[in-house]
């Protein structure tokens, strides 16, 4: 991983793709490995799902509810036997506070430790 990265980088005018960016992201604010740690979140969902997150929503809406409503893909479309600890690291991945988002180490650890 580079230094660089580590040290808060700033992305420019949101670039990428929104569906999968972190609020801070989108707010144009300093980033670090926790952006992509909510972008895992979302993916989580959408592996258990298999739809689009976000789906309802125009571009600007989605820019909009994410960064300032703190809105996240819904939780009633997960399957019902997807194990509640993973549901529940999804949601930690995705928390609005970057700091209280895991580390991947410590997703992985979780990752070990959920029986399916």
């Amino acid at each position: 991983m580079s230094v660089r990265y580590e040290q808060n980088c700033k992305l420019t005018e949101r670039v990428g793709t929104c569906l999968w960016m972190a609020p801070e992201v989108i707010k144009t604010q300093k980033y670090t490995t926790k952006s992509d740690v909510y972008s895992y979140g979302i993916i989580m969902w959408e592996v258990c799902t298999r739809e689009m997150p976000y789906d309802y929503f125009s571009r600007e809406k989605i820019l909009y509810r994410v960064s300032e409503r703190k809105e996240r893909p819904n939780l009633k479309r997960l399957p019902n036997d997807t194990p509640k600890k993973f549901e529940e690291l999804m949601q930690k991945c995705w928390d609005h506070d970057p700091n209280l988002r895991p580390d991947f180490d410590a997703i992985i650890d979780f990752i070990k430790d959920i029986e399916i």
